[in-house]
């Protein structure tokens, strides 16, 4: 005798958000850098590198071309990079060939290699605070000590619509 049952879908939630220790551990390259100069025309932000904590830096200056020539820059980038006070820190993650992320202040931005040119803006990531949101000097901290294997405290923003901001502890 046939058996018919009546189901529902099943609703499943995968979470691909990288956390911090995910993104210092795929990098092979992480390091402070310094704003050097910023170019309103062609958009384009200079740095130059301070302090290299992981892997090697291969070249003197970074440019990021943060939008096409004619386009509008974010703001969020053009607030810190624009701001005509060279000397901020900016903590810079290669996570691999050919991609990169950035912190500067209370955001990421991401960019791409394109060859020999300045590197492109790219996809915006609205996960990446979901890995770090806070100052660059607790940044600075944080990566530091993962880096050392030891525990870090950081700060997120919260997931959801009913989740609070959470400080959480990566060992």
């Amino acid at each position: 005798m046939p058996v018919i049952f009546a189901t529902r879908a099943a609703q499943g939630y995968i979470d691909l958000a990288p956390t911090l220790t995910k993104i210092v551990g795929d990098s092979p390259t992480i390091a402070v850098v310094e704003v050097t100069a910023y170019d309103r025309n062609q958009h384009v932000v200079t740095f130059k590198p301070v302090q290299t904590l992981k892997g090697t830096i291969a070249t003197d200056t970074i440019a990021h071309e943060v939008a096409p020539v004619g386009g509008t820059a974010p703001r969020q980038i053009v607030q810190w990079a624009g701001a005509g006070e060279p000397g901020g820190d900016v903590p810079v993650a290669q996570r691999h060939a050919g991609h990169g992320a950035d912190m500067p202040g209370h955001g990421w931005y991401q960019v791409n290699s394109v060859g020999t040119g300045p590197w492109k803006l790219g996809a915006e990531r609205p996960d990446l605070p979901l890995a770090y949101y806070g100052s660059l000097t607790r940044l600075l901290e944080g990566v530091q000590a993962i880096l050392k294997g030891q525990g870090a405290v950081i700060t997120v923003v919260a997931f959801g619509r009913t989740a609070r901001g959470r400080v959480l502890i990566w060992r």
